[in-house]
């Protein structure tokens, strides 16, 4: 008779539980959904992340490849200058030292 008795207490207990277990669980698959949402997010925004760091690596490179064009057309500009203000100065003085030629064979 106590066996019975415990037997129905303890069924009672578990009906009383029941509805506490399915909320629970219910609980857990809410927030294993809401944690896998998340987690997708997450995964997107790496990815997106990864490709913006791609983008400015590339865009760093190109940026120190034209600083190098840059000096390098300084540099070449520098030495055309260079070279033409010689070619100038030696053409005046040829014209300079024809001049004195003619002017002095004329007096």
């Amino acid at each position: 008779m106590e066996l019975e008795s415990n037997a129905r207490v303890a069924k009672a207990e578990k009906d009383s539980l029941k509805p506490k277990l399915e909320a629970a669980q219910s609980k857990v698959i809410e927030i294993d959904n809401k944690l896998t949402s998340m987690n997708l997010q997450l995964e997107s925004q790496v990815r997106a992340n990864e490709e913006l760091r791609r983008t400015l690596e590339h865009k760093e490179m190109l940026v120190q490849k034209l600083k190098l064009q840059k000096e390098h057309t300084e540099e070449k500009m520098k030495a055309d200058k260079t070279r033409l203000s010689h070619k100038f100065k030696s053409k005046i003085n040829q014209q300079a030292e024809m001049y004195e030629v003619r002017f002095s064979s004329e007096y």
